[in-house]
This record gives structure tokens, sequence and C-alpha cells, in this order.
């Protein structure tokens, strides 16, 4: 190896100590010919080295963005039980009445954090956005972004207390509504 190579690895390694985020082409960019070695050797080091803590501005940031809403949270802030949404689900797409179990299944595992939302319809996802007031997007992100530990906790709940929401034949209208994508 050589003593250029050495040189900036030292600097790059003695910056990110620091709490400083040096820009890794820069140093790459500075050691001409020995590139690929200061390249593999800050490969190595950033996968085992442990970040310095966030600055306090970074912390600031974080704080100001505050704690996202669930779909549970925009459901009860707009007032609404789940049976309530459940049954204007099952109303708007026509869905007849013996499935209903199935769609409140479904919009159970959304709303813990089982189900991707990604996989819902988008019609699905407007008519949420009409009945919760919030942007579709909003909600989807609101999916996406369940807390960890409720996260399990509603997981446990799904799991013991509803039966496979898929049934082995085809996919039918419910199926499609929540995971067949955004179509």
């Amino acid at each position: 190896m050589s003593e250029l190579v050495d040189t900036l690895f030292d600097e790059f390694a003695a910056a990110f100590a620091r709490g400083e985020r040096p820009e890794v082409g820069a140093y790459v960019g500075r050691a001409g010919t020995d590139a690929g070695d200061l390249a593999a050797l800050i490969d190595v080091f950033l996968v085992v080295a442990v970040p310095p803590p966030p600055s306090q501005t970074a912390r600031q940031r974080v704080r100001a963005l505050g704690p996202r809403p669930t779909l549970r949270d925009l459901r009860s802030k707009a007032g609404l039980t789940r049976d309530r949404l459940i049954d204007e689900i099952v109303a708007t797409f026509a869905i007849a009445p013996a499935k209903r179990t199935r769609v409140k299944d479904y919009y159970r595992e959304l709303e813990a954090g089982v189900l991707d939302p990604s996989a819902v319809s988008s019609s699905l996802w407007q008519l949420l956005g009409r009945v919760l007031g919030a942007e579709p997007s909003l909600l989807v992100d609101a999916a996406r972004h369940q807390p960890a530990a409720e996260r399990a906790l509603l997981s446990a709940e799904v799991l013991t207390d509803s039966a496979p929401s898929s049934p082995a034949n085809e996919p039918d209208d419910v199926d499609r509504l929540f995971t067949s994508g955004p179509g």
C-alpha cells in the first residue's frame, strides 16, 4: 500500500471520527492510480466503523418532524370506528356482504403494518383519502411507518384473531382491492 493511500485513509477516518461526513469520491479522486486500493480500504472501514452520535442540529431536525401518524391515528382523528370504515369500503365497492369479514381482515392487516401498502389498489387509497380526510400519499406513508412496537402487537392480534385473508382460489374483488397493486 502506498504512503498516499495511508495518508488519505487516515484523513478520511479522522474526519469520520470527528462526526463529519467526508465525501468518499473526493478522497478516492485524490488517490490517482491508487484509487482502487483506497476505495477498498474505505469500503471495509465504513462497514465496520461505528458512526459518531448525531449532532445536536440533526437531533433537533428529527424532533421537529414529530411522530408520524399511523392509519389507526388517522382513522381515530376522523372519528371512525374500524367497522364503520369497513362498511364504507363494502358499500363503495359493491362487495357482497358475505365477504365483509375478509375486507375487515385485510384492512386490519393494512392498519397493523402487515400488508404491503404498495399492493393496495389506488381506488381504495382514494376512498380512504376521502373518508379519512387525508391525501392518499399520506395514508400510504402512514401504513408504511407503523411504530415497531405497535406493529408487533397489532401483527400478533391480526394473526391470532383472523382467518387467512386469501382463499386458495383465484383472487376475487376483495383480494384485488388489497393485494393487486395500484391498478
